[in-house]
């Protein structure tokens, strides 16, 4: 029985590189599974390089959603890493996407509470 490769961070570049590749040709089937890869690798060192190149490439949402909740759930963590600043001036418009995005899902858990605060009340 053959068994499911392991992939590290150190293969990052090489599945970034076949994302490239999958975009270009359009390739749907291999860039799930390359992206499915992608998001195994994904850590606190390598989660912004991530979001810039899925942003680049203009890939699926589900994809860019799973960063973004791994950076909501991390965000110490990231925002003290030496490459958040650099991010921060190179990329404004992720950052505002971020921001944004962590606005509505507080937004959400708000709108969430009242409803079973109301519904508790009944």
């Amino acid at each position: 029985m053959l068994r499911p490769a392991r992939f590290t961070s150190a293969d990052l570049e090489l599945m970034l590189g076949l994302l490239h590749l999958t975009s270009k040709y359009q390739v749907e089937v291999l860039m799930t599974s390359c992206l499915d890869v992608i998001m195994d690798i994904m850590d606190l060192d390598n989660v912004l390089q991530i979001l810039v190149v899925l942003d680049k490439y203009d890939v699926q949402s589900c994809a860019v959603k799973m960063v973004s909740d791994f950076m909501k759930e991390n965000i110490v963590e990231i925002v003290n890493k030496e490459d958040w600043s650099e991010f921060v001036v190179n990329y404004p418009s992720l950052v505002k996407d971020f921001i944004l995005f962590m606005n509505g899902e507080m937004i959400n858990a708000k709108d969430d509470l009242k409803t079973e605060k109301e519904s508790n009340r009944k």
